[in-house]
């Protein structure tokens, strides 16, 4: 949620239920150029890394690779073959053309970059991303011993608002300080 706002896509939830958690985010995609669909794919592709990298943040507040790689194989499965899918979509698109062994290369590269973006945001915004986590938890919390009092239902699912995670990033704003220079120079 927070990379996303960070490179500018639209506020949204964070909902949990039986078959996960997840952010969610209403995009009314408009490409006039190339450019402007590559720059989407490029984002994108941060923000799907972000997931998995914020799990893995330490007690001091910098991210474990070993741990982020396992979760982006087991748990946020969804999202890699994501990340795989518009990787070779912006490889085809940006070097059209390029041969199996220059494909693969490319597409390493990309995996690298976009992963060590997604890294700068994260620990620059570990603090708001754990108020945020702390927050939703708390919330979580309160929503199952209401649901178990009032009807003795279990919760089936938790959404936690883009209201409340904007009253978090009110109090603690997103660090642009490490943004890659080229997202700087279309923030302002």
């Amino acid at each position: 949620v927070v990379v996303g706002r960070a490179l500018g896509f639209p506020p949204g939830d964070i909902t949990l239920n039986k078959d996960g958690a997840g952010a969610n985010s209403e995009h009314y995609l408009s490409f006039p150029s190339m450019v402007d669909a590559t720059e989407y794919i490029k984002k994108r592709l941060q923000v799907l890394y972000a997931g998995a990298i914020a799990q893995s943040l330490d007690n001091s507040n910098k991210t474990q690779p070993e741990k982020c790689r396992l979760f982006l194989k087991t748990n946020a499965a969804n999202d890699m073959a994501k990340i795989k899918e518009l990787s070779r979509v912006l490889a085809g698109m940006t070097d059209p053309g390029l041969g199996n062994d220059d494909y693969t290369k490319t597409l390493a590269t990309n995996d690298e970059l976009f992963s060590k973006e997604a890294i700068k945001i994260v620990e620059a915004n570990a603090l708001l991303i754990r108020e945020i986590v702390d927050s939703f938890i708390l919330g979580l919390k309160e929503n199952i011993k209401g649901a178990a009092t009032l009807s003795r239902v279990p919760l089936s699912s938790y959404k936690f608002s883009s209201a409340r995670i904007d009253a978090l990033i009110a109090n603690r704003p997103i660090i642009m300080a490490n943004l890659p220079t080229a997202l700087k120079k279309q923030k302002m």
